[in-house]
């Protein structure tokens, strides 16, 4: 787009067992005092002596560990009102000085074979592996829809300070 700008800026989050990439941007037009908020959407690579990390803008992937990558990233910027539409590439340099984490949790099934068209009872259990962290385990499960899917909260993960007993009996069917 002819008069469109847009300042970019690569942002890396590594506070966690994931590495988190986004692109803020503001954007506006050649000759005019108004910048606009803008949305990015797009890719990145991370890449290290051969290694290769890919990702979705604004998004994570698995923490690679310290090291010096080549950031890319492939950027859409759109303005909000309209008015702004680019598209570019952005380059940088990230260091991450911290150690990926060790996994503060294991989770665990008792199965590992499901039969189509059958009934079947699954118990995963969640155990605390280290006293690092927040101390949560985020464990999801996703029932389709009428298909009478059960899911219920059983005894608190070995370790688990949550959650609470009062949760306990909770059970939810889709």
């Amino acid at each position: 787009m002819v008069g469109a700008y847009a300042r970019i800026g690569l942002c890396a989050d590594s506070g966690g067992p994931r590495l988190t990439i986004s692109a803020p941007a503001s954007c506006g037009r050649a000759g005019s005092r108004t910048t606009y908020g803008c949305r990015t959407t797009g890719t990145w690579t991370a890449r290290r002596a051969g290694n290769t990390l890919t990702g979705t803008l604004p998004g994570p992937a698995e923490h690679p560990g310290p090291g010096t990558y080549d950031l890319t990233a492939t950027v859409h910027i759109q303005s909000r009102p309209a008015g702004v539409d680019l598209q570019g590439t952005v380059r940088a340099s990230l260091t991450l000085t911290t150690p990926r984490p060790n996994p503060t949790h294991t989770v665990t099934v008792n199965r590992t074979t499901l039969r189509r068209a059958t009934t079947a009872t699954l118990t995963y259990t969640v155990h605390r592996d280290s006293e690092d962290g927040d101390g949560s385990a985020r464990f999801g499960l996703i029932g389709e829809e009428a298909s009478g899917t059960r899911i219920t909260l059983g005894p608190p993960a070995v370790g688990l300070r949550w959650p609470a007993p009062s949760m306990l009996a909770s059970s939810w069917s889709v």
